[in-house]
């Protein structure tokens, strides 16, 4: 029996078909003239012109060059790789106009003219003033990015903007809270500029670039593409030493121990670059070292003392490549065998106003604590003094109090109450003074506090009599001798005195009014100095008149009254036809200078 079989049958076709193969784009020269908007006048030397083969994406930028003739005024030339029948595009432009010839390659010398007769959009130029290329900043800081961006094109740009970035990010960034990377910059007229900047911090080692690009809503023609600016190689570095903050114990800390005492000293230290070690300093000698250290927490060392007098403090250096030492401040500590008392609550008289020409009481109270019991305060003293003197200047009426026993009005387990007077004179000084209470206890320790009070100003003085009595007198007599009237400052003022004069009534010209006739105000007269001649006294007005030379200056002299007492003396002269009891009033009054 025969088999049945598939037979396949293959038909091979093969096309051929021509291979073209263009020709590479090969140099072809350009050439031509660039017009003013007239199309007659050839642009002066300079005015930039591109070339841009579409097909090859070629582009060649040049400038016109021409010999100073002008039938050649405006011309350029230039080479550029293409092919025959590639579209070239040539542009020229100045700062307020541009032109377009749109062409093609041909196989010799390409010939194409521009004519600048289209109004030139706007066009930013965007230039970096700060920081410049290859600036180091310190890591940790911030610095700022300053721009100006100028319109550079023939409008107004609409809508302008400028944006910043960064090419490593993880160096630079924008400071936190600063603003965003764009600055929207609004209109910028023709010709005008426009000062922006970004606040940048630097985080970490290393480097980066910053780009800054402008464009304007009203942009369409990029032509000298300077919108874009790029400083390069912004290095940071850590050139910040470690910051060390000391926790405990504080500065001028006392602690107690009867002869030996475990003293924690805490601190925190913080630096972007880490920490190799921290040591502690005691007396200016490094102590122990600890190498491993973290950073933004509370940190401690330990040590045994005995009692004496210490100053301590903290060393850490980072691990940076400059290996920056950072040093704390030294706090002092004294360890001793019992706790001083301390002082608190004070309260004074405020405002304290004076009595004239004598003495108030001022009273001020406080707090003394002791943590050994009450039975260890020992003495309470205090000071009232001027603001312009110490607690420890000497007594004096004028600015200084001492009370060396104030008196205890309550107490606590670990607590009294005291009261400090002061008799403080009429002549102390106004203005701002200090209550400083001071507590020893049975160890000599001390503790004080301080609170202030405001004296005020007292404008005061007294005369010696209330009445002049110028005695019997005939008519055209002169009395014989002066009157002596004696006033005394008794405030705490320098102060003038003024005087005038009435019969009946202020203003009447009267010095006194007689049973018959009257005496002209005039006719009474006063001296500062005894034994003047009546013609050479001043006269007495009806209105206030400064009594010439004559000052009664605030008492500085606790024992004597010195120039805070003065002395004025009075005559009076009879006028003919006068006669009877004869009455006036003189008035006296201060003013302070």
């Amino acid at each position: 029996m025969r088999s049945a079989g598939l037979y396949v049958t293959i038909i091979m076709v093969v096309f051929l078909v021509p291979l073209i193969i263009a020709a590479p784009p090969t140099p072809h020269n350009v050439r031509g003239r660039v017009f003013n908007i007239d199309g007659e006048s050839g642009v002066e030397n300079g005015i930039p012109v591109s070339l841009n083969d579409t097909n090859t994406s070629d582009y060649v930028l040049t400038k016109v060059y021409a010999p100073p003739l002008p039938q050649f005024k405006g011309s350029y030339a230039a080479t550029i790789n293409a092919s025959d029948g590639d579209t070239l595009i040539v542009m020229a432009w100045n700062d307020s106009y541009y032109g377009v010839n749109t062409t093609t390659i041909v196989s010799g010398t390409t010939y194409a003219n521009v004519v600048l007769n289209i109004i030139r959009p706007s066009e930013l130029k965007v230039k970096i003033i700060q920081p410049l290329n290859n600036s180091i900043e310190p890591i940790g800081t911030s610095f700022s990015t300053i721009v100006n961006v100028t319109n550079i094109g023939g409008l107004t740009g609409t809508n302008c903007q400028v944006t910043i970035s960064f090419s490593n990010s993880d160096v630079l960034y924008l400071t936190y809270g600063q603003g965003d990377a764009t600055h929207n910059l609004g209109t910028i007229p023709a010709g005008s500029s426009n000062i922006t900047s970004w606040n940048v911090s630097v985080n970490n080692t290393g480097s980066s670039n910053i780009t800054v690009e402008g464009v304007c809503q009203s942009d369409n023609i990029t032509f000298d593409k300077l919108n874009i600016d790029t400083v390069v190689n912004i290095t940071s570095k850590d050139t910040v030493a470690p910051v060390i903050m000391l926790e405990y114990p504080g500065n001028n800390s006392k602690l107690t121990t009867p002869a030996l005492l475990n003293v924690t000293f805490r601190y925190n230290v913080s630096d972007s670059s880490g920490i190799i070690n921290c040591s502690l300093i005691i007396n200016n000698t490094i102590n122990q070292t600890d190498f491993d250290i973290k950073t933004g927490i509370s940190q401690n060392f330990t040590q045994e003392l005995p009692i004496g007098e210490y100053s301590w403090g903290i060393n850490c250096t980072d691990n940076s490549t400059y290996y920056n030492e950072g040093s704390s401040l030294r706090y002092r500590l004294s360890i001793i065998s019992n706790l001083p008392p301390t002082v608190s609550n004070l309260v004074c008289d405020n405002p304290v106003g004076l009595s004239i020409g004598t003495t108030r009481i001022v009273v001020c109270n406080g707090t003394v604590s002791d943590d050994n019991g009450n039975d260890d305060i020992k003495l309470v003293n205090a000071t009232l003094y001027h603001s312009t003197v110490t607690s420890e200047s000497q007594d004096d009426n004028n600015n200084h109090y001492t009370n060396s026993s104030c008196e205890m009005v309550s107490e606590s387990a670990s607590s009294r109450i005291y009261s400090c007077s002061f008799l403080v004179w009429y002549y102390a000084d106004s203005g701002s003074w200090v209550f400083n209470m001071t507590a020893t206890d049975n160890s000599s320790e001390t503790g004080h506090g301080t609170t202030t009070t405001t004296v005020e100003e007292l404008l005061a003085f007294n005369i010696s009599h209330n009445v002049i009595d110028y005695g019997d007198l005939k008519p055209n007599n002169i009395s014989h001798p002066a009157i002596n009237l004696t006033l005394i400052n008794l405030g705490n003022v320098d102060i003038n005195v003024t005087v005038e004069g009435y019969g009946t009534t202020p203003g009447d010209g009267f010095s006194m009014i007689c049973e018959q006739g009257n005496i002209d105000v005039s006719n009474e007269r006063y001296s500062v100095t005894n034994e003047t001649l009546f013609d050479d006294m001043f006269k007495l007005t009806s209105s206030e008149k400064s009594i010439g030379n004559f000052t009664l200056y605030q008492r500085s002299n606790d024992n004597d009254f010195g120039n805070s007492k003065n002395s004025t003396y009075w005559k009076i002269q009879i006028e003919g036809g006068t006669s009877g009891r004869c009455n006036g009033t003189i008035i006296f009054r201060a003013r302070i200078i």
